[in-house]
Formats: C-alpha cells, structure tokens, sequence
C-alpha cells in the first residue's frame, strides 16, 4: 500500500503517481479448449477507468512471469487498485 505521512497533506485528497510491478502468476486454471492459455493482467485504480493498463500475453503458459513495471497516475489516499 502507499503510507502517508503524518502531517496537513495526509487529511487532503492529493493524487499521486504510483509504481505498480506485476511479477508473475501461478496455478492459473486453463481458459482454452484447445492447448495452454495465453493470460495476461488487467489492472486499474477502483472507480478511475483512466487508469487501466495490462500486462503483454504470455502464450501458452499457465504460470507467466510478467515483471511489468507500470507508472500510474491519480491515486489518491483510500484508493485500491484491482
């Protein structure tokens, strides 16, 4: 999660950039019907569609090491990212 400081700025709803890294996944179940799945992640702030960004596909894989690193902007404290 991000930490704010204890300070004025930490009651204000002040939107920063964040760094967000999506390494890997394992034990994905397979989506194809034919051969292995090619997945991929999809990720965003809660409510801020603007900021949604995924991952490259990995093709036929059901455990993908991604090491995505992603800048997001307009996060701001109380946010989630999904």
């Amino acid at each position: 999660g991000v930490m704010f400081g204890d300070d004025e700025e930490t009651n204000q709803r002040t939107a920063m950039p964040i760094h967000v890294k999506v390494e890997r996944a394992k034990g994905l179940r397979n989506a194809d019907w034919l051969g292995t799945s090619d997945p991929y992640c999809v990720c965003e702030v809660v409510g801020k569609p603007e900021t949604k960004f995924q991952t490259q596909a990995i093709n036929n894989t059901l455990e993908p090491n991604w090491n995505h690193e992603q800048e997001v902007d307009g996060f701001t404290k109380g946010d989630s990212l999904i």
